[in-house]
């Protein structure tokens, strides 16, 4: 036997060791988790179960249900917007309308619905028969089949704050209806902004809206232009986020280019939309440390709304300096000192004095939790701290609500924003180049993720989520929906169920 083989051997046996040591590590901390009733499922995973239906009837019949699910949704949520798409003021010429703006609406809309990839999907996809049939029997109005390129052609000249106006009037008769009472913090809509970077191009070629910069190349600097969006989105504590509004930042032509739209200018026009929106709701805004301003609060408190700002380590070293203070004076929350299998340390300090805001006050939570060192198998304590600051006064009653079910739940908007770009919406396709068209789209895009969000969270189809995914339910919709399996009765029956909407 060769020295390389023996070297070979004895690598593979070091690595199954290590493997080993691995797996028994991962096994106790997750036994310990159990132990303590802190292991919690993924709600969008999905097992590696069998297909539950055995025979073709059964098949059929958990297609239907799993459907049926969805149909109800719709009922409640889609046949509104499509009311209200009716009613949106068509800019086309009268002798030159072939089909119903509405169809068109409905169409770009369900591009993003049953998330295909590009806007000749239109003419692929959502023009099938057995599809265009079912549709037709669910919503008379879907009575025709445009092409793609005269729906782009109409969002060109479509306005996209009518788009906005619809999806806002879908989450305000949720909120009107107390669909969201139980998942409120502090019985105020929790509502977190994040800037977004939707697309670049090399050059300057687009239109004069797009931002530009310069970026390094290989013969220097070059020019590109690009696309950024401040999003704000309804971050409720049971794991629901929902899109809201989408303020585009744009390059007004001014010559001096440090003068361009930025997050914080577009957190102002942002502000505005949703105080005309919402004159009289209870709002917590939750966002990042960029906002850790003397304008940002200022603007928070001059709209009546509430706020958990996280606090940067680099800046406000005045209220960071208070809040240290307190950090011998740490505690547990009562019969909690754990959430989700990390041990919490509180400390906070109330009015805290900083440049004459009378209600500020900052809160630190130091956590503690186990991982496996990949490398070793050994099991390795890990350690964060996280801070914020809010108008809002601490008390040890309300720590779990503000920061764990609130403050910590404002990651929602990220991953949110992350299902946009990499799971199924192409949040980084533009679908037109053109800026009005591209903005009607964003909001098409931003429309359709509310209403399958909204759909995911309702029991039968949260039921079937958790066993399957999201992916896999959603594709088990399309196949149905696509395929001669459900009847024109069938179909009545649905729409004419009974169906209470309620979010879990």
């Amino acid at each position: 036997m060769s020295s390389n083989e023996v070297e070979d051997r004895e690598s593979q046996a070091e690595r199954d060791q290590r493997n080993t040591k691995i797996r028994i590590s991962q096994e106790i901390i997750r036994a310990d988790l159990i132990a303590n009733g802190n292991l919690e499922d993924s709600r969008t995973k999905e097992n590696n179960a069998i297909y539950p239906a055995k025979t073709v009837e059964e098949d059929i019949k958990l297609r239907k249900e799993v459907v049926g699910a969805q149909i109800n949704v719709w009922k409640n949520i889609l046949q509104e917007v499509l009311k209200k798409f009716a009613k949106v003021k068509d800019p086309r010429r009268p002798k030159s309308i072939r089909h119903k703006l509405a169809v068109l609406l409905m169409h770009a809309l369900l591009i993003f619905v049953f998330k295909f990839g590009a806007r000749k999907a239109i003419n692929k996809e959502l023009a099938k028969p057995y599809f265009h049939e079912n549709m037709r029997e669910l919503f008379p109005e879907f009575d025709s089949s445009p092409h793609s390129s005269t729906v782009a052609r109409a969002l060109e000249r479509v306005d996209p704050a009518n788009i906005e106006d619809i999806h806002v009037a879908m989450i305000k008769k949720l909120i009107k209806g107390k669909k969201f009472r139980r998942f409120l913090i502090q019985r105020n809509i929790p509502v977190s902004i994040d800037g977004v970077h939707k697309i670049a191009r090399d050059g300057d070629y687009q239109g004069v809206e797009w931002l530009e910069r310069k970026i390094k190349s290989k013969s220097g600097k070059e020019t590109q232009q690009y696309v950024a969006i401040l999003e704000a989105n309804i971050t409720l504590h049971n794991g629901l986020t929902l899109p809201l509004l989408s303020e585009f930042l744009y390059y007004d032509g001014n010559e001096d280019q440090s003068k361009q739209d930025c997050e914080l200018t577009g957190f102002k026009r942002i502000c505005k939309k949703l105080k005309a929106y919402f004159k009289r709701q209870n709002i917590i805004l939750f966002l990042d440390k960029l906002y850790a301003t003397f304008n940002v609060l200022t603007l928070i408190k001059r709209h009546g709304w509430k706020y958990m700002i996280v606090l940067p380590s680099n800046k406000l070293t005045v209220i960071d300096g208070q809040l240290t203070a307190n950090k011998e004076g740490w505690t547990h929350i009562p019969n909690q000192p754990n959430y989700r299998g990390r041990e919490q340390r509180w400390y906070w300090e109330n009015n805290v004095e900083w440049k004459g805001f009378e209600d500020l006050n900052a809160v630190t939570c130091f956590e503690k939790w186990y991982e496996v060192n990949k490398q070793m198998g050994e099991i390795e304590a890990q350690y964060s701290e996280h801070k914020w600051i809010t108008n809002i006064k601490i008390s040890i009653k309300n720590l779990h609500e503000l920061c764990n079910l609130g403050g910590r739940k404002r990651w929602g908007i990220e991953d949110s924003n992350n299902t946009e770009k990499n799971r199924g919406y192409h949040y980084k396709h533009a679908y037109s180049y053109h800026w009005n068209g591209m903005q009607c789209f964003h909001l098409m895009m931003r429309l359709a993720h509310a209403i399958n969000a909204l759909s995911e969270f309702t029991k039968v189809l949260k039921r079937y989520i958790r066993k399957h995914g999201c992916s896999y339910t959603l594709a088990l919709i399309k196949e149905t929906l696509w395929a001669p399996i459900l009847d024109k009765a069938w179909l009545n029956q649905q729409m004419k169920k009974s169906f209470i909407f309620t979010i879990e």
